[in-house]
């Protein structure tokens, strides 16, 4: 994924919440999981509408879970939550979904001790999210798992994988 450029890292979010999820049980105490909150209020706009620089970008300062270590060396995993007949499902991203007839591209970059999201239509007049967006971030210390394969699992897959609980 992309790292927070410099520009971005002085953005702090006063409406963005989150929690710290447990740790993995013995083996897996090396991951750990977030839920974090981007209210409509945090977006911030980037470029100008319909110029290709333009896109919305919501910027986390103070994960500090997220270390040099994750950064450079471990896993970072995040999930858009949606909800489908009343049920949350995560989506991994980066993720694309079409929207009348353009193309709308969820992703997310960091550095140590920051995570940010952006949304940007292929439209180039991408509107700013008017609703609460829930991500889960999943961390995991250590580059013996670097498997590609996580970085397209269900985060339900993911969790298992980790003997961890939804």
């Amino acid at each position: 994924m992309w790292m927070v450029p410099m520009a971005m890292a002085g953005l702090l979010l006063a409406g963005c919440e989150g929690k710290e999820g447990p740790t993995g049980p013995g083996g897996n105490a090396n991951v750990q999981r977030f839920t974090l909150t981007v209210n409509s209020s945090d977006w911030e706009e980037e470029g100008t509408a319909g110029q290709s620089n333009h896109r919305w970008i919501a910027v986390v300062n103070n994960l500090v879970a997220l270390t040099d270590s994750i950064a450079n060396n471990g896993l970072v995993l995040v999930y858009k939550q949606d909800n489908f007949l009343g049920e949350a499902v995560y989506t991994p991203l980066p993720y694309v979904e079409t929207q009348n007839g353009f193309q709308r591209h969820w992703e997310f970059l960091y550095a140590p001790g920051d995570i940010g999201f952006t949304v940007k239509d292929t439209d180039l007049n991408t509107p700013q999210p008017t609703q609460s967006i829930q991500y889960k971030v999943v961390l995991v210390e250590g580059n013996a798992l670097k498997d590609d394969a996580l970085r397209t699992m269900a985060y339900d897959d993911v969790m298992a994988y980790f003997g961890l609980e939804r």
